[in-house]
């Protein structure tokens, strides 16, 4: 699927296709050059990718996959490999120029209430660490609904636990942290049944605990400029060894659909009623 096979109410520039509403979203303004500078050589970045397209290929969603908030298409670029066409939202100017550089094609830069998207159009969408960036969740997630066609899939990943929650939640602009069955409850409010659902990240909460949210709770003071390149590098060869071993566990745990009960991150697999 084409952007232009969409016919929307939308005007293109370079490749880009604009709203002409503002668009208004809780994320920092240098949020997407930071992170197009961490993801092609993070681990975090990297294992979140091969969940998500594995995911894809367990649901069997082909042709194509709207990548809602979708920052700089690193994800977008995975499934684009994979021989489905990603259409971008992304209402982030720098989001979406650092997407075209990768050479996603359909890039839309607007929310998805400006998209100008007709109703029940979206056979598949991902919603990737997004939602704890919208006030009002379950508005948000009840207007998706009547875009996602009957049975279309919704995929979503958020941070896990309020109990890990730091001042770097506060600086990327989160409203809250999710458990998988708060998550689970909220998606079947909003008009979602649940096909799987588990934890992912399952050996950084008791480090986030200890590093990020006692410090946080402690001290209440303002960030200290953080190395982030440093922080999606690991340089200890065991560590690192160590850290493979558990994300490939967790990738044969989802292709069996297999819940993993502990995590930083949830990750849900959902389909419109």
């Amino acid at each position: 699927m084409k952007i232009k096979e969409l016919e929307l109410d939308l005007y293109e520039k370079e490749g880009i296709y604009f709203s002409e509403k503002i668009n208004t979203i809780s994320y920092p303004k240098e949020g997407n050059n930071l992170c197009y500078q961490l993801e092609d050589e993070s681990y975090w970045f990297q294992h979140r990718n091969n969940c998500i397209i594995e995911a894809i290929k367990l649901c069997g969603i082909k042709n194509s996959f709207f990548d809602i908030g979708g920052g700089n298409g690193y994800v977008s670029r995975a499934i684009l490999n994979e021989n489905i066409e990603p259409i971008l939202i992304e209402p982030g100017l720098e989001g979406c120029l650092n997407a075209k550089k990768r050479g996603v094609q359909n890039i839309i830069c607007s929310t998805l209430q400006n998209s100008t998207l007709p109703k029940n159009s979206i056979n598949a969408a991902g919603l990737f660490d997004v939602i704890e960036h919208i006030e009002d969740d379950k508005k948000f997630l009840k207007t998706l609904n009547s875009y996602v066609q009957n049975e279309g899939y919704v995929l979503i990943t958020v941070p896990s636990f309020n109990l890990l929650w730091s001042i770097d939640d506060n600086d990327a602009g989160h409203y809250r942290r999710y458990t998988k069955n708060s998550l689970s409850r909220t998606l079947n409010e909003c008009g979602y049944k649940i096909i799987f659902s588990t934890y992912l990240f399952t050996i950084f909460p008791i480090p986030i605990f200890i590093l990020r949210s006692i410090p946080s709770l402690l001290f209440k003071q303002k960030k200290k400029p953080t190395n982030h390149v440093n922080q999606h590098k690991i340089k200890n060869k065991f560590v690192r060894n160590f850290i493979t071993w558990v994300f490939d566990f967790e990738l044969k745990s989802i292709s069996k659909r297999k819940t993993l009960a502990f995590g930083s991150s949830c990750f849900v697999i959902a389909q419109k009623k």
